[in-house]
């Protein structure tokens, strides 16, 4: 499939970077706390990360009641994709409909892969937020379980996603979905998902049928293998080591000459120009003082250059967990402008 034509941007959001973190993001640099936290006694430990992401969601449904209300304002189904496009394994896939939404046989959709460092995070974990976000949005959403590291290896990493992502692309009338409406999405580690998806999509001419991609705080690794730490702002040398044990939990000795074939479904900052030119039209979201901020820029500027960007937005003030008091009308804005 040849390239895409240019997206038109419609130019939403600007936000001026102040230089300076917003008062708990400053208390959490001043006390020297990685971002996120890895480690348990000082030794690297997935479980004690998935224990952790575990802890971090249900404290932010607890602070926000609408969270759990709307699993009530939802129906759900759970679904079984089988293994397919080269995966090795079935993966699970919720589908959230909001009640306003129960009559509605050509909804617009959103697939979107939760965060958690590619080792921590469910389905299970991030439940009130899939039905949040569809009541929020008025879409119906979509979410693949996909496998953690360190007990799932490259390419099954991503092919869980990319598996999920399919199933939903050709069943939209089962789901009772448009397919002419259908959004990906994914936050920090879902976002790399997301990446590696759309390079697959891109790769295998499927670009088309997805409306809008959405990442934000990506992870991307090859930025922390390939620049030397100095030329890194504080916040991401701090991700130097985590990326790395990430990547040998992915991909063990082979990393090198992964890196060296420049393979976008592990790198998505390596992707090339001409299969950057295939991919769906997107919205790179980044935080002033994000661990990945520096290659979220890099990648959305090449997006520009190949006509694929719709939106850069870099929040002031916000690290890797965010906290923009416009970041959620933000995002609704985004589904109601570019996808419904």
């Amino acid at each position: 499939m040849t390239a895409l034509p240019p997206v038109q941007s419609k130019h939403l959001f600007h936000y001026e970077l102040k230089g300076e973190p917003n008062e708990a993001l400053q208390a959490q640099i001043d006390a020297n706390l990685p971002v996120p936290q890895l480690s348990l006694d000082g030794e690297w430990n997935p479980a004690a990360y998935r224990e952790l992401v575990t802890d971090l969601m249900k404290n932010q449904y607890e602070s926000a009641p609408s969270y759990y209300a709307s699993v009530d304002q939802c129906s759900k189904q759970e679904l079984v994709v089988p293994p397919r496009d080269g995966n090795d394994a079935p993966v699970r896939l919720w589908v959230y409909r909001p009640h306003s939404l129960k009559d509605d046989s050509t909804a617009p959709a959103i697939v979107y892969s939760h965060g958690g460092g590619s080792v921590g995070g469910c389905l299970e974990d991030f439940e009130p937020m899939y039905a949040h976000m569809a009541v929020e949005t008025g879409t119906v959403v979509c979410a693949p379980g996909y496998r953690m590291v360190p007990h799932t290896k490259f390419p099954f990493t991503m092919l869980d996603t990319y598996a999920g992502v399919m199933h939903v692309l050709e069943n939209t009338s089962f789901l009772g979905i448009d397919p002419a409406r259908i959004a990906i999405s994914g936050d920090s580690a879902g976002g790399y998902q997301i990446l590696a998806t759309a390079a697959k999509l891109a790769q295998e001419g499927e670009s088309h049928r997805v409306k809008l991609a959405r990442v934000s705080v990506a992870q991307i690794f090859d930025y922390f293998l390939t620049v030397p730490p100095e030329e890194m702002m504080s916040a991401e040398t701090d991700t130097i080591q985590e990326s790395a044990k990430v990547i040998e939990w992915m991909v063990g000795d082979d990393q090198d000459r992964l890196l060296q074939e420049r393979n976008p479904l592990l790198f998505p900052g390596l992707a090339s120009e001409e299969l950057l030119a295939k991919y769906p039209p997107f919205i790179v979201i980044e935080q002033e003082f994000d661990n990945f901020r520096t290659p979220n820029e890099t990648l959305a500027r090449r997006l520009g250059e190949q006509g694929r960007l719709l939106e850069y937005i870099c929040y002031p003030g916000c690290g890797h967990d965010g906290g923009h008091p416009n970041s959620d009308s933000d995002f609704l804005e985004m589904i109601d402008v570019y996808l419904k």
